[in-house]
């Protein structure tokens, strides 16, 4: 049986993208770089790029962006929520965008939140 993930990071959550206040602070997560063959959410002429994905807490009110119109297969793509995740200090590290989100293990005890991000900015000399 899958388990919830033990988060070993914090993250900050703004909305919209750029806001400067912080709608979610402190929120614990696991942030996985996965670069690795060009990954997608979507298929064809109307992909959506994602180069990072983020496991938090089932309560965590976080929203992308991602929308279609209505009697169309295209994806309408728009800026999600902003995360700021935080390196052990406390400083922000890296910046990303919300692309898509969703509950892994729908209504089971386990249940977690994945999102899928792309990153806007590194921090480099806060990462580390």
């Amino acid at each position: 049986m899958p388990v919830v993930p033990a988060f070993s990071l914090t993250c900050d959550i703004r909305r919209p993208f750029g806001a400067v206040a912080v709608s979610s602070a402190n929120v614990p997560c696991n942030v996985v770089p996965a670069l690795y063959g060009g990954e997608q959410v979507t298929s064809g002429p109307n992909n959506i790029d994602w180069d990072t994905w983020i496991d938090l807490p089932i309560g965590t009110d976080i929203r992308d962006g991602l929308s279609r119109s209505v009697g169309s297969n295209n994806f309408n793509y728009t800026d999600g929520d902003q995360v700021d995740v935080k390196n052990a200090a406390g400083s922000v590290a890296a910046t990303y965008v919300v692309v898509y989100s969703h509950i892994r293990y729908w209504g089971k005890p386990y249940a977690y939140k994945r999102c899928y991000l792309l990153r806007h900015a590194v921090v480099w000399s806060q990462f580390h």
